[in-house]
């Protein structure tokens, strides 16, 4: 017996009926649609057309400047869009505290030039040249270094060279974030960065990196306007603790079997290692990635919404796959990058890491969560240690509830052994057994999961004792792993 979905019975006028059923229509590995979410402050002022605490989606990063101006959110998005231009990103604009303060940076002259010379200035990595001539005092040095910053911040496409002001007084160059709050710390300032690089006779400088940034804003205003919108990752400038744990334990309700809206959270940590361990020894959660930037001069947030959008590549070719040597365009190595030793603890310790390829680039070496110990014991666990078998869980809960909607909308359950012709609106165990088993087997062969076999033997499908209407499954498939390490030993003859 075949049943119908809009063909109703007892039709009495003459003619022929066709309807379409698409439940049947999709197989194989689908495409996980992607929808970032980009965090950070941005002044109490906006310089652009946005508003504070409105999902925004945009497109190009010329629409981010238009929209949210010169702040650090801008930054986030533009950052996420030169690496990965085709994911959906959206911005939520957090108002700075009003009580904080912004970083300043100065770069302070003493001296007089006795010769003509060019000094170059670094900002967030970024280098600018500065002529002074002959003669020029403090002032004029320093105003000299302001008309640069100015005339670079103006031409240049790259938006965290717009993160600052800069005035100058009494021989004092003072750069001041646009934005309120801690992360505004993460900007720098140096100065003749290359050993090549001096002063001109007779004029010295001394520069004080950014600090003094205080204050920041609660993140709990941002995450209540996300609603029901399925973000499957989150860009987040605030890394402080009381904001992580607010966006850990939304992430965590976003997991939860009820609501099924996976998500990761990506953040970096812009600090010395000893730092960057403790920081990590106050987290503990499965679905956070701390990039571990050093002393980078690149800003954090840059760092982190690089790692982000070079993952989201990565996963919508292959879930499983390693982010490992993946390019972070944007981001300048430390001066004292890590050391291999260094690195190792900072993964032990649920850090992520990057390294320098052959040509002094930025990469990705390992994608970690910070979740290393099992919180009910306090002991160690590496269950949910590989962010890419974090984000291969999400994408398989995804698929099958994608595919079991398709499936079994609007069916009736029955017990095995129920006599029911075939094409009939009844599902059984046995039935949706077979369509789990078939499903791991298009997992398989999309190279997600391994021992498909294995699969089909274990998998448990029941119909619920207390509740007739509701089927119950237990599956255990096998995620494939990263091939991280290859260990040869070679016992040599003489």
């Amino acid at each position: 017996m075949v049943d119908f979905n809009s063909i109703p019975n007892g039709i009495l006028t003459p003619g022929a009926f066709v309807e379409n059923d698409p439940s049947g229509a999709v197989e194989g590995d689908s495409a996980k649609p992607q929808h970032v979410l980009a965090l950070a402050v941005v002044p109490t002022v906006i310089d652009g057309t946005g508003s504070h605490l409105v999902p925004t989606p945009l497109t190009s990063t010329s629409q981010v400047m238009d929209v949210f101006g010169k702040s650090e959110l801008s930054a986030v998005m533009c950052s996420f869009m030169r690496k990965n231009p085709r994911t959906k990103i959206s911005g939520v604009a957090i108002a700075e505290a009003g009580a904080g303060t912004a970083a300043t940076a100065t770069i302070t002259f003493t001296g007089a030039a006795t010769e003509d010379w060019t000094i170059y200035v670094r900002f967030n990595g970024m280098e600018f040249a500065v002529k002074i001539n002959s003669g020029d005092a403090v002032a004029d040095a320093a105003a000299a270094v302001v008309t640069a910053f100015d005339a670079a911040a103006a031409k240049s496409t790259t938006p965290w060279m717009w993160l600052a002001t800069a005035n100058s007084a009494l021989g004092v160059v003072t750069l001041t974030a646009v934005w309120k709050g801690t992360t505004s710390n993460g900007l720098s300032l140096a100065l003749n960065v290359d050993p090549k690089q001096r002063m001109p006779a007779g004029l010295s400088a001394v520069v004080a990196d950014f600090s003094g940034g205080a204050s920041d804003p609660d993140i709990a205003t941002a995450i209540a306007v996300l609603g029901g919108t399925h973000y499957t990752r989150i860009v987040n400038s605030l890394s402080d603790a009381a904001n992580m744990g607010k966006l850990e334990l939304e992430a965590e309700s976003r997991w939860d079997g009820t609501d099924d809206r996976d998500v990761g959270i990506f953040v970096a940590i812009q600090d010395t290692h000893a730092a960057t361990i403790t920081w990590a020894d106050t987290r503990n959660s499965p679905y956070v990635v701390a990039m571990a930037s050093g002393k980078s001069p690149t800003p954090p947030q840059v760092w982190a919404a690089q790692a982000c959008a070079a993952d989201v590549l990565v996963s919508n070719i292959l879930v499983v796959k390693p982010r490992f040597g993946q390019l972070l365009p944007d981001c300048i190595l430390p001066a004292n990058q890590f050391t291999r030793d260094e690195r190792q603890l900072l993964l032990e310790a649920g850090i992520a890491t990057h390294k320098s390829d052959a040509a002094g680039r930025a990469i990705i070496e390992s994608l970690v969560t910070t979740y290393t110990k099992d919180p009910a014991t306090d002991t160690p666990d590496t269950s949910y240690q590989d962010w890419s078998l974090v984000d291969a869980l999400g994408y398989l809960n995804w698929s099958w509830l994608t595919r079991a909607s398709q499936r079994f909308a609007a069916k009736n359950a029955a017990n095995d052994g129920t006599r029911v012709a075939s094409g009939s609106n009844v599902v059984t165990p046995s039935t949706l057994r077979g369509e789990l088993v078939a499903w791991a087997g298009e997992m398989e062969e999309a190279g997600i999961i391994e021992d498909a076999k294995a699969y089909a033997d274990s998998v448990i499908t029941e119909r619920a004792a207390g509740d007739p209407s509701r089927m119950n499954i237990l599956d255990e498939p096998n995620i494939i792993n990263e091939l991280k390490v290859i260990a040869k030993r070679t016992a040599f003859k003489r």
